[in-house]
């Protein structure tokens, strides 16, 4: 399910933090191609802290930051390129900082990491309002209900 590439990244976070997105139902057992990782790190962590975590995870893969100012509230995320990539968060859609601890406690150990319960990640997907994530919403609400 995952190669050893990315094995070797997820181990190497060492603050907490949550896997969102795709990857994140995929773990959770819904079927899905090959999704990038989307991880949420602890946002206790301060802006420098967030960036020097960020290039220990990466090690030596290239590493693409970007600000969100006009995001209410403001975002910051991080691209590591490998394959397939990773992108780091400072928050998902639809969620607050104050949210991560108490999604933390929530949230189920796997051997990738810690996993917000399904309904959660679907909450953020829909709250992305893309197309993509919407059919992402779909295709697991039909797996649960076991139509089509």
């Amino acid at each position: 399910m995952i190669n050893p590439e990315l094995q070797l990244v997820l181990h190497r976070i060492k603050p907490r933090f949550l896997l969102f997105g795709t990857f994140a139902l995929q773990v959770h057992g819904f079927s899905f191609g090959k999704p990038d990782l989307d991880i949420w790190l602890d946002p206790r962590l301060g802006d420098e802290s967030w960036r020097r975590v960020i290039r220990d995870i990466a090690g030596p893969h290239e590493i693409l930051f970007r600000d969100h100012p006009k995001a209410d509230p403001p975002l910051k995320s991080a691209r590591i390129h490998t394959t397939p990539h990773i992108d780091i968060i400072s928050r998902p859609s639809g969620h607050v900082a104050t949210d991560f601890d108490p999604l933390y406690r929530a949230s189920m150990q796997s051997r990738f990491g810690r996993l917000p319960p399904v309904m959660v990640l679907l909450r953020s997907k829909l709250h992305a309002g893309r197309p993509k994530d919407y059919r992402h919403v779909m295709r697991v609400g039909r797996q649960i209900l076991n139509i089509w």
